[in-house]
């Protein structure tokens, strides 16, 4: 007792007389519990866990609040990361995260996630965001070793497709009326695939954000959700139909019924052609038969926007200026385009009317 005691008069030096009950009993609980108390080192796991702990109340670069999407693949790696640890039979720490010839944990990761089956460009977002992670530790002030900063792993070209305007065309005509599911998706996708809008945007394709230009024209002004890019976008009159068959506010669908209703679409249009897509998963380049139904996605509307104009021969300047799109490196991953597509190009241009030689 005397003990406690004197535990509680060196707490009570501290403070005052300014005490309560609540205080008498946490000096107590102190004593009897001193590791509860003891302030423990920051490592990367506890790290990790309490940055995605507050993730949700975090704001992205656009000032808008961290997304789900982007909570979930925070738990995803740090989950991924964990698994390589009890592999490892080790809790790694920031020391044993530094890119050097004589440490090799990156490169240990990516063989782990290979072996998971994990495709090279879900790797690849791995990385990045374990690297968002030690960032964020580095500007905290509790990771010093910034080597890791030179691991780099290549992102694989995707072989995404897109859809040209007749087979658009195609979709837009099909009698779903006895289908509203469908129905309700194909309009949404249409709508996007004449606008190049993300699927997080796709909410914005309402009539409060469609405004008169000074040449009277309709316009579409829209705050892109991942960049925050303000971009403005020519109505279509097909959009504007849309808009008008849904009182001017189209319905909200999440991005996975989107996806797996637009197959189903894609199937009745009977988009039936053959596609070959290249993928590495598991550490292993494979290229799979697919027919192109079975590809189609949300994704594939913004990509047919990019294209479809791209082929009309719109300048390339001009399309970054409605996708939003700062570079031409990043902007051309978006042109699905086939090798016989340039040669098509090509032929136009020589089959044109020759020039006549001057008659010497």
């Amino acid at each position: 007792m005397s003990e406690i005691k004197a535990a509680v008069r060196k707490e009570l030096s501290k403070v005052g007389e300014n005490v309560n009950k609540q205080w008498l009993e946490s000096v107590i609980d102190k004593y009897y519990n001193p590791d509860k108390y003891e302030e423990k080192p920051m490592t990367l796991f506890r790290y990790i866990q309490q940055f995605i702990d507050h993730a949700p109340h975090r704001k992205s670069k656009t000032g808008k609040p961290v997304c789900y999407k982007q909570c979930r693949e925070y738990c995803s790696t740090f989950d991924h990361l964990k698994k390589y640890a009890e592999s490892e039979n080790t809790e790694f720490d920031f020391n044993d995260i530094d890119n050097t010839v004589t440490n090799d944990f990156f490169s240990g990761f990516v063989s782990f996630l290979q072996k998971e089956n994990l495709a090279q460009n879900t790797i690849h977002k791995k990385i990045q965001t374990l690297k968002i992670f030690l960032n964020n530790a580095t500007i905290d002030g509790y990771n010093t070793k910034i080597k890791y900063k030179t691991f780099m792993l290549d992102k694989e070209d995707t072989d995404a497709i897109y859809l040209n305007e007749e087979e658009l065309q195609t979709i837009t005509d099909l009698d779903l009326s006895n289908n509203k599911r469908l129905e309700r998706v194909r309009d949404l996708f249409i709508a996007a695939c004449w606008t190049g809008l993300r699927y997080g945007n796709w909410k914005d394709i309402k009539m409060e954000n469609i405004k008169l230009d000074n040449k009277g024209n309709l316009v579409l002004h829209v705050m892109q959700d991942k960049t925050g890019n303000k971009v403005e976008i020519p109505c279509h009159e097909i959009v504007l139909e849309i808009l008008k068959k849904y009182d001017n506010q189209l319905p909200i669908i999440t991005d996975q019924k989107c996806r797996d209703y637009l197959k189903e679409i894609g199937e009745i249009a009977k988009l039936n052609s053959d596609e070959f897509i290249t993928r590495t998963k598991g550490g292993i380049k494979r290229t799979v038969k697919y027919k192109k139904w079975q590809l189609i996605a949300t994704h594939t509307a913004r990509r047919s926007f990019a294209t479809n104009l791209f082929d009309r021969g719109v300048k390339t300047y001009t399309i970054m200026q409605v996708t939003g799109h700062k570079s031409e490196s990043a902007f051309y991953r978006y042109i699905r385009r086939k090798p016989h597509d340039y040669s098509d190009d090509i032929l136009r241009i020589w089959n044109k009317p020759k020039m006549k030689v001057v008659n010497q």
